[in-house]
């Protein structure tokens, strides 16, 4: 449960279906990952797909909160941005300590945009009615 009210704007609402179009995305990827360049690539497949996942869940919290109280709005901000830092970090890391696939790691993010495509696919046309090919 979000804890928010039914008239809650849609907005505001977590986006459940790219949540799950995210995991079955990743879980794809990292099969292909895993069956193209062995254990390792499927490696950081997995790290690309957990900070991409990570980065999502954050997001929306952030816009979330930004949207439902707006007291703290530079504060929020600072934390996004702080996020973002975390995650060159740990790509940084990853990459040149230890040597995880630069190929796997892209691959991994590289889910996001597929899953963002699946779902603007699956979404039907806003007013689109049986004229325009809608529902």
């Amino acid at each position: 449960m979000t804890g928010l009210p039914a008239e809650t704007p849609t907005v505001l609402r977590a986006p459940r279906r790219l949540y799950g179009l995210l995991a079955a995305t990743s879980a794809v990827l990292i099969g292909l990952a895993w069956l193209l360049g062995g254990i390792d690539m499927a490696e950081g497949a997995l790290l690309g797909c957990v900070l991409v996942g990570v980065n999502l869940i954050g997001t929306v919290a952030f816009i979330r909160m930004v949207l439902r109280d707006r007291r703290y709005k530079a504060l929020l901000f600072v934390s996004f941005i702080a996020k973002f830092g975390l995650t060159l970090v740990v790509l940084y890391l990853a990459i040149v300590r230890f040597g995880v696939s630069a190929i796997g790691i892209l691959i991994g993010l590289s889910s996001m945009v597929l899953a963002s495509l699946l779902y603007a696919a699956m979404r039907p046309a806003e007013g689109a009615g049986p004229q325009d090919g809608g529902t």
